[in-house]
């Protein structure tokens, strides 16, 4: 799999990703840098199966049975009944970006659509795929390409806009901009090569049920 790092444009700035890789074969870079630039690890781990609500991670142990923060996970993607699940835009501001409201706002680099009716509005076509780009938790922008939501360049709308006449409908499909599939875990402690992490997870039906499937759990696959 392979994951695209906004970094940041200020010396020893770190920047976390957000997909969990057991091994690393190799790092390429866009531009030139002015610094020395590093790749390490962090204490984000990889879940073994889609987590798509936080809760179902019941109870984690770091170290000789010590309750850790359970806060620290987040969902895989696609998961959570709202922040992925289709929504009407309830406005649209007319603007260079148009800023599109929703109640959830999904993460940065998920990929979208729109499905309902344009009427005089442009710059947004139905069914059609965009990168989004959160600026809330209720806001956000698309771009047209992967280079232009890398780039920051987002979708001018013209027109004018009726509520809710379109609908967000935001895609499980992994790329190298979205997030881990099955989703990760933030450690609270400072791991140092023997202390262990127990997680107790619970798994759905589509997971370990009589129809379960192997998307169902483990997520789709890794972009």
């Amino acid at each position: 799999m392979s994951e695209i790092i906004i970094s940041g444009s200020v010396a020893s700035t770190t920047t976390n990703g957000r997909k969990a890789f057991f091994q690393i074969t190799s790092v390429a870079f866009s531009g030139g840098t002015t610094v020395a630039v590093s790749v390490d690890t962090t204490k984000i781990m990889g879940l073994p199966a889609k987590v798509t609500d936080p809760a179902y991670v019941m109870t984690a142990k770091f170290s000789a049975g010590t309750i850790d923060n359970t806060s620290g996970v987040v969902a895989g993607l696609g998961g959570g009944s709202t922040t992925y699940s289709t929504q009407a835009v309830t406005a649209l501001t007319i603007a260079t970006p148009g800023v599109f409201t929703v109640a959830y706002s999904p993460p940065s680099g998920t990929l979208v659509s729109f499905t309902g009716s344009v009427g005089s509005l442009t710059g947004v076509a139905l069914n059609t795929t965009y990168w989004w780009t959160n600026a809330s938790s209720t806001t956000g922008n698309i771009s047209t390409t992967q280079a232009n939501y890398l780039a920051g360049t987002k979708v001018t709308t013209g027109g004018s806009y009726v509520a809710s006449a379109l609908n967000l409908v935001p895609s499980s499909t992994s790329s190298p901009t979205t997030p881990d599939v099955r989703g990760t875990y933030a450690i609270t402690g400072t791991p140092d090569g023997s202390k262990r992490l127990l997680l107790s997870m619970g798994l759905t039906a589509i997971q370990v049920g009589p129809n379960s499937t192997r998307a169902g759990l483990l997520g789709s696959d890794q972009a």
